[in-house]
């Protein structure tokens, strides 16, 4: 046996055959590894309770560094080594996968943390993934960098509305009560930005076809 477990069954003391089992990368998280990359996550650390040939095989498949059996301080020491030796242009985001209640918070720059739909307890992360769907944090990096895209445009919009105000107030042609309305409208639709992130431009990506329908009683 090279990569996997042999379970040696015997009924009444007599060998009745073999169960070969073996541990690997579930496509989910192969799909979301590809995903990641693509959206610029440049490295992939994998921390994992077990430590043997299975568990290398799956770190080597994914193309990700691996740390085995580490104890909370010495993943947390790992953790701060990892975030000193990167750029000061990019972050570490770290994932808790299957959170026990309030965990302790990592060094890294974000945190993130995958819960069960029926735990409600207060969880100290900047954003929680229900459900334990690691595709939901991929959801989640590239609704942000498209919203951070378009910040720009809203900036400029309310930008040019102030200046027009201005503008009009300059020559005249424009009252108090018109240039606070006006202003007040431009300022509401900056901050709207997040209603136009939930109808996403790419229809394979709309937050609403991640939230789960319901019916009002």
């Amino acid at each position: 046996m090279t990569d996997g477990y042999a379970v040696y069954v015997a009924v009444q003391g007599t060998y009745a055959g073999r169960l070969m089992l073996q541990e690997v990368a579930n496509l989910q998280t192969r799909d979301a590894m590809e995903d990641f990359r693509a959206l610029g996550v440049r490295t992939v650390t994998l921390f994992s309770p077990a430590q043997n040939e299975s568990v290398t095989a799956i770190a080597r498949e994914l193309k990700a560094q691996l740390f085995c059996k580490l104890k909370p301080e010495e993943k947390e020491i790992t953790l701060n080594k990892l975030q000193k030796a990167m750029p000061r242009t990019e972050s570490l985001l770290y994932i808790e996968k299957d959170c026990e209640s309030r965990p302790r918070r990592s060094p890294a720059d974000v945190n993130s943390c995958m819960i069960r739909g029926d735990n409600l307890e207060q969880f100290d992360a900047d954003f929680l993934v229900v459900d334990g769907d690691l595709q939901n944090v991929v959801e989640a990096m590239e609704t942000a960098q498209w919203v951070s895209s378009q910040r720009k445009d809203h900036f400029a919009i309310a930008a040019f509305v102030k200046a027009a105000l201005v503008f009009l107030a300059m020559i005249g042609c424009s009252t108090m009560w018109f240039a606070a309305v006006l202003d007040g409208a431009a300022a509401l639709g900056t901050m709207l930005l997040s209603v136009r992130a939930y109808g996403f431009e790419k229809q394979h990506r709309r937050l609403r076809d991640l939230l789960k329908p319901y019916e009002s009683k």
